[in-house]
């Protein structure tokens, strides 16, 4: 049987893995440029 108290705490831990994603998404995505492909500087 599940009970309120375990519905409460299975959404605390989702909301508190969904802070810590997004925090680390954020840390590891790459910057966001304004629509342009970067220039590849390959000297040939």
């Amino acid at each position: 049987m599940i009970t309120k108290d375990k519905v409460t705490e299975i959404f605390c831990i989702i909301d508190e893995f969904d802070k810590n994603f997004e925090f680390e998404l954020k840390k590891h995505l790459l910057p966001v440029t304004d629509g342009k492909k970067p220039r590849s500087r390959i000297v040939k």
